[in-house]
């Protein structure tokens, strides 16, 4: 069995660029390094581990490789932690807040919830997944983000949901619309 000593917390990181960017070459992209860098640090995490993480083919995760995806997503949190732990023994909030936000919202509150976050907390950084209800129910359930701003109901019994606020919808017509001047419309 491979010594997992030798592991490098780089080659995880490395892993969830690629699987999180969809590929190698995006990954180095996201990393700002070249590719030929990405694929020794992925080459070398799975002669370490036994086994092939990455399908090359198709640049999806293998089996084992989720294994691993899910493993390494959990280690980068207590890492986080463990920074935010260690500051916060000085008083100073920090790490890193992975906050998910359905699309419609996010173009409104996430500028504001960033400055705000900026303001109170600078040495807190901020991450914005921008997505859609089920896709941040799968992130928040995987640990890929903290928090999440979705449309209800979510009807996943793993999830707790706080009501932020209620957002009216209105039905526009132009005034010549057979439904114009209708105070009440049934779908």
């Amino acid at each position: 069995m491979p010594s997992l000593f030798v592991m490098d917390l780089r080659q995880l990181a490395t892993l969830l660029a690629v699987v999180d960017n969809g590929g190698f070459t995006a990954a180095s992209r996201s990393l700002h390094t070249v590719q030929s860098n990405v694929s020794a640090h992925i080459s070398r995490l799975e002669k370490e581990l036994g086994a092939t993480l990455i399908d090359r083919a198709t640049g999806l995760p293998t089996a084992e490789g989720q294994v691993v995806v899910e493993r390494a997503r959990r280690i980068q949190a207590e890492l986080s932690a463990l920074t935010a732990d260690v500051h916060s023994v000085r008083s100073e909030i920090s790490g890193t807040a992975r906050i998910g936000i359905i699309g419609t919202t996010a173009r409104w509150l996430a500028p504001a919830l960033i400055d705000a976050m900026s303001a109170q907390h600078p040495l807190v950084r901020v991450e914005v997944h921008d997505a859609t209800t089920a896709s941040l129910l799968l992130k928040l359930n995987s640990g890929a983000v903290d928090l999440a701003v979705l449309t209800t109901p979510t009807n996943d019994p793993e999830v707790v949901a706080t009501a932020l606020f209620t957002a009216d919808r209105i039905l526009a017509t132009t005034a010549g619309h057979s439904l114009f001047g209708n105070t009440r419309i049934t779908l």
